[in-house]
């Protein structure tokens, strides 16, 4: 019976529900509602107090109907109703209002005082996560789907109903008689998770219909090899990075022996606070690889490489201008999330016409390839430029052409043997007129996030 189901879960996640006040998300679904209903039977036994919270999304007619028929059915059952209503949300609605519903969750539980959340997440839903994630990538932890009990906001969310299909839940409800309203737009194809839920669960299960079982095992597998995977990356942590107050150093090689699974939850560990995505990790990791010296900002993390060292840091001055490194031969040199400098061996004099064009391009800059090295770095007090006029201050220069004070801290300096070459995208120095020989070609490029060496 789904009852005693539910009662031995709370008892096996020893959850002290006792006098205890406990909030449920209800949308007035067939899942919600039955969840609804079994904890209601669980307060003659447990003595706990259920505050209902509903959040009316405003997207349907109906969302009306089903808040009023909500609070009733509180009233009627002397429960706690909490609703909150989601409007003004234009872009990115589910996210958005995902985000909103478990902050509403968290207001409705610091005002009662409760410690537990409980959502009616079944096995369908976790299963749909799962492929979400699969498709879209993630990380390791991220593929094991939902938890039966999570710690949030040193709280707890509990998903009693997590290894129960739909279907089962249907079922009870059915003969419960517990009522409940269907939301038509999960009947639409609109959303990714629609069309899980709709065509590639019910595929898998007509291919085996012993399919959930089977998920169950993958489950198992995947949580014993992320037990693995914390084991090894707390060990890294512990014995082989050096934390300074808010700054962690440690060994390129000793880090790039990892498994790259290993490298990526690392990183995601140590800045957990800046909420970086998976393609974010794998960049710095790029950086890290790199042979060459570098000195950036790269999403809010002071990035440094000197030869084997590595040293990473919140950016906690949020000065995202920050770069020096040195181009040395050909490749790519990424300044920072949006730009890099692509470096190519190309002889000016193959093809005169077109790269006389790009001669006044101010992102193209035409050079020597005898002449490396030479730096490229961030504007600093006091630079001066050789002009045509003469000797002129790169401050002046930004006035002169009404550079925001956004553009002048991201400005891009090409320096050699203490001379300003050029500030790329903004003005060229003179001094590149007496380069004879011009076979490499060094370019910015701006606004794209593929940045593969050659």
């Amino acid at each position: 019976m789904l009852l005693d189901y539910i009662s031995n879960v709370i008892n096996n996640l020893s959850i002290p529900l006792e006098k205890q006040k406990v909030v449920i998300g209800v949308s007035t679904g067939v899942d919600s509602m039955t969840l609804l209903f079994l904890l209601e039977q669980l307060i003659k036994k447990e003595n706990i107090k259920i505050v209902v919270a509903h959040v009316n999304h405003k997207k349907r007619i109906q969302s009306d109907e089903e808040e009023i028929f909500l609070e009733s059915y509180c009233k009627k059952n002397n429960l706690m109703f909490y609703v909150y209503h989601l409007e003004n949300i234009h872009n990115n609605f589910q996210e958005e209002a995902r985000k909103k519903r478990y902050e509403f969750f968290l207001d409705v539980m610091n005002k009662e005082k409760s410690s537990y959340l409980f959502l009616a997440h079944h096995l369908n839903d976790d299963m749909e996560t799962f492929f979400m994630r699969f498709i879209r990538g993630s990380s390791p932890k991220g593929y094991l789907g939902m938890q039966m009990i999570t710690n949030w906001q040193d709280k707890f969310i509990i998903r009693p109903l997590l290894n129960i299909t739909k279907d089962q839940i249907i079922d009870y409800a059915l003969k419960n008689n517990i009522q409940y309203y269907e939301d038509d737009s999960n009947q639409k194809d609109d959303y990714t998770r629609n069309r899980i839920r709709h065509h590639l669960i019910p595929f898998f299960l007509e291919e085996n219909p012993n399919f959930y079982n089977q998920y169950f095992a993958y489950k198992n597998l995947l949580s014993f090899c992320y037990t693995k995977i914390e084991e090894e990356k707390q060990f890294f942590i512990n014995n082989f990075i050096k934390q300074d107050n808010n700054k962690y150093s440690f060994f390129k090689d000793d880090f790039l022996n990892l498994n790259h699974l290993i490298q990526e939850e690392i990183l995601f560990t140590l800045f957990s606070s800046l909420h970086l995505s998976k393609k974010n990790v794998q960049e710095i990791i790029r950086y890290i690889n790199s042979s060459r010296n570098l000195d950036l900002i790269y999403q809010g993390i002071r990035f440094q490489k000197e030869y084997d060292n590595i040293s990473l840091s919140i950016n906690i001055n949020n000065n995202t201008s920050f770069f020096q490194f040195i181009i040395d031969k050909e490749g790519i040199y990424p300044i920072d999330s949006d730009r890099y400098i692509k470096v190519i061996y190309e002889d000016f004099l193959n093809d005169e016409k077109k790269n006389i064009n790009s001669l006044t391009n101010l992102n193209i800059l035409w050079y020597n390839k005898r002449d490396l090295p030479i730096i490229v770095r961030n504007k600093k007090n006091g630079d001066k430029m050789s002009l045509e006029c003469g000797t002129k201050k790169v401050m002046d220069i930004f006035i002169d052409q009404k550079i925001s004070h956004e553009k002048r801290n991201k400005a891009i300096i090409i320096e050699k043997d203490q001379q300003i070459l050029a500030i790329l995208g903004i003005r060229k120095s003179k001094l590149l007129k007496s380069i004879a020989i011009k076979n490499l070609k060094i370019e910015l490029i701006e606004n794209n996030v593929s940045m593969k060496e050659k």
